[in-house]
């Protein structure tokens, strides 16, 4: 309670107490006298009356004025005060005093005071919360998407952008994109940006454009949503980038390897259906024909055969659910055993195939039938890519660490731009040399993951026209995967 206020509720107090007990003194004396007289006895009983009624009048203005004084003094207790921001809580009044209606009304106004106080707090809460969510956990949540997200005014001049716009357009921050048009961001041609904007400017459109940098191509696919007004002003449009290049390749590679498989899995069934006619319609056929047209149908059963393996360890690569079957392994045999297997494709060619091997293996734990698969795909590749009478080598070379088989030729090569992507699933060379060989693209990426799950490798070094050279290597000193 301020000064002011108390001296007000005192000063009031005293005097009407005052006025009150004259007024009752001053009746008393006039009654006595009246009925007494004159003399000593009667002034002395009306000074006694007199006091007993000021006394009486004094405790009975007392009880009456108590509950309003005292509502009078926890009401001056909320004034507010130049020291003090705001009003203490309302104060309750105690059982001995408040028995009275009036009493249980104001501890019923100061429990519904608290209350209020609560739902003031928690509103006040509540908006500074949505205020800092609004100010900060917006743009952190748009800055933690992998999608471009980008809002751009009327003239196409951009206004916001994620941190991954940023990075899709090779800005160092977005405070460099605030202002540039999006298509200069992106340095799309201006024709193909003006498109953008010749669509309904009420619905949602999608849009797909390339761009080149660094000597690649990217390929971007963004869809635009109309905006809104908003405090900083009008947003024309609402775009969502994302950049798609990998999924195209990845289509190329799927389209590519369709076609491929479809003709693999043609050109065996053809030889295979027309051979076995011949043999059913011909009756006089010569052993040796008999025996020839045999071998060619049983050579394509074996390549439809190993096509549908390929097919079949690629979907369980992809699932990372490919095995192995590891034992300890004669690597004499093994190598003996490849050589055999491309013999015959190697003297077909007219190719000089050389081995080159040491004079003692090392014992090894590994899946023999998987490894010798993938050394014999490097040996028939390099017999496919050599030309006739050109030369493959096939090496082998062991230390305290590492066993290496290596696969050289003297074929096409491979060129500096295909030569980072022939492990990739479905990728063949764009070498047209190479596309009119049959092949599925599936050969290296499988002989990389066998090496892998060897505890191994697979590099290749490569000069177009020169030549090249597949290593795999396997470390002496750990288990399979």
């Amino acid at each position: 309670m301020t000064a002011p206020a108390t001296t007000t509720c005192h000063t009031t107090r005293r005097v009407l107490v005052a006025y009150l007990l004259i007024g009752t003194a001053a009746i008393g004396v006039g009654w006595t006298k009246e009925s007494l007289g004159d003399g000593l006895t009667a002034t002395l009983g009306a000074s006694c009356l007199s006091l007993a009624l000021l006394l009486g009048g004094a405790w009975w203005m007392q009880r009456i004025l108590r509950p309003a004084l005292l509502f009078e003094q926890r009401l001056a207790a909320l004034a507010p005060s130049p020291d003090r921001e705001g009003a203490d809580d309302l104060p309750r009044l105690e059982p001995a005093t408040g028995h009275t209606p009036a009493a249980f009304g104001w501890n019923r106004l100061v429990e519904q005071s608290h209350v209020w106080s609560a739902l003031s707090e928690l509103k006040s809460t509540l908006l500074e919360s949505m205020s800092d969510r609004r100010r900060g956990t917006g743009p952190q949540l748009l800055d933690s998407l992998s999608e471009g997200v980008v809002t751009v005014d009327s003239e196409g001049r951009i206004t916001y952008a994620n941190a991954a716009l940023v990075a899709m357009c090779g800005h160092a921050s977005a405070e460099s994109l605030i202002g540039c048009k999006l298509g200069d961001a992106f340095g799309v041609a201006a024709e193909v940006a003006e498109l953008w904007y010749r669509q309904s400017a009420n619905a949602q459109t999608g849009f797909e454009w390339t761009t080149q940098s660094d000597s690649a191509e990217h390929v971007f696919r963004g869809q635009r949503r109309p905006g809104r007004k908003s405090d900083r002003g009008t947003i024309a449009y609402v775009w969502t980038i994302r950049d798609i290049t990998q999924q195209k390749l990845a289509d190329t590679m799927r389209d590519q390897f369709l076609a491929t498989a479809t003709h693999e899995f043609r050109t065996p069934l053809a030889n295979i259906r027309a051979y076995a006619e011949s043999l059913d319609m011909s009756d006089d056929l010569d052993p040796e024909s008999r025996k020839r047209f045999y071998n060619v149908i049983q050579s394509e059963s074996l390549r439809l055969s190993q096509l549908v393996d390929d097919l079949l360890d690629i979907s369980r690569m992809q699932a990372g659910a490919m095995a192995l079957d590891c034992r300890e392994t004669d690597l004499g045999r093994l190598v003996e055993e490849v050589s055999q297997k491309v013999a015959a494709e190697m003297q077909e060619k007219s190719l000089d195939y050389r081995c080159e091997l040491p004079p003692k293996y090392p014992k090894l734990s590994i899946d023999k039938g998987k490894l010798a698969a993938a050394i014999v795909n490097l040996l028939g590749n390099a017999a496919k890519y050599t030309p006739t009478g050109g030369r493959v080598t096939f090496r082998v070379d062991v230390n305290s660490r590492q066993v290496e088989f290596a696969v050289s030729d003297s074929g096409i090569g491979i060129s500096s731009e295909d030569l980072p992507r022939v492990f990739d699933r479905f990728y063949r060379c764009s070498d047209d040399r190479v596309r009119e060989i049959t092949g599925s693209g599936l050969g290296l990426a499988l002989t990389q993951e066998v090496a892998r799950l060897h505890g191994g490798d697979v590099s290749v070094e490569s000069q177009l026209n020169q030549g090249s050279t597949f290593r795999i290597t396997l470390p002496l000193d750990s288990t399979a995967a």
